[in-house]
């Protein structure tokens, strides 16, 4: 286990390229680091998504969240996703129109509904987690198991941290 340092350089690490900012320049940040993987990783797969499925990558990931569910109420889906109601809302009509999602009711609830895939949108929720197991396979690649572990702990830690600090902003 690795102790918690209370040092306000933690998490920044020191630029070596002499073209590049002094120390502590944004680019040393970890955060900003960690934004720019993100947005270079988003980037990659909603071209890939879309050359591959014809698909953006937010109707992938709640295709992602209703497949091993059976059905999802949107609340659900938003919180799953990180996607914001309406925008969700817009997305899954895309998706209905397209025929891989369908509205159902709720017996118990009337006034609930839930969305679940349509047999072409199981079939497609099938292709879309098979290609994106491979492309984690690939991308994981760069890593040994060792930093595989110690990223996906670390990254869970990094997940928390970033809600609570967004709910104290909240305030």
């Amino acid at each position: 286990m690795i102790a918690k340092s209370n040092n306000p350089m933690r998490g920044v690490v020191p630029t070596v390229d002499p073209a590049g900012p002094a120390i502590g320049g944004f680019r040393a940040l970890t955060s900003f680091r960690v934004h720019l993987l993100a947005g270079l990783s988003l980037r990659h797969a909603e071209l890939h998504f879309q050359r591959r499925f014809g698909l953006r990558l937010l109707e992938c990931r709640i295709i992602g969240v209703i497949g091993p569910e059976g059905a999802l109420s949107l609340k659900r889906i938003c919180g799953e996703t990180d996607i914001e109601k309406a925008h969700a809302s817009r997305l899954v009509t895309r998706l209905i129109d397209r025929r891989l999602v369908e509205k159902v009711g709720d017996a118990a609830d009337l006034r609930a509904i839930s969305v679940r895939l349509t047999p072409a949108g199981t079939a497609t929720y099938h292709a879309v987690y098979a290609d994106a197991v491979d492309r984690n396979r690939r991308w994981a690649a760069a890593l040994t198991d060792d930093e595989c572990r110690i990223l996906g702990a670390a990254i869970e830690k990094l997940i928390d941290a970033t809600r609570l600090m967004t709910a104290q902003e909240q305030e």
